[in-house]
């Protein structure tokens, strides 16, 4: 019974190095937090720079694709017309 009520003062009074060691293992929790956050708007922006980039590749093909159809059509033209 001793071992009881001697057990269940020591657990509900921690220490001063078990205070420090929450405070720091709860400031590491924290500063991972933040750096995967960091982590993942990094990511973000990569992607939408490579979705940017991508974007701006097709619009170049399809303006080269559309003016080879036209000069195309054009040369069609003429040498129907002659």
């Amino acid at each position: 019974m001793f071992s009881f009520i001697s057990s269940s003062k020591t657990q509900s009074k921690p220490s001063g190095l078990q205070l420090v060691s929450n405070s720091m293992h709860h400031k590491r929790v924290v500063a991972c937090k933040q750096q995967e956050e960091e982590e993942t708007d990094a990511n973000e922006f990569a992607m939408a720079d490579a979705t940017f980039i991508a974007l701006n590749y097709l619009e170049e093909s399809f303006e080269h694709l559309s003016r080879c159809l036209i000069k195309t059509r054009v040369s069609l033209l003429n040498i129907l017309n002659h």
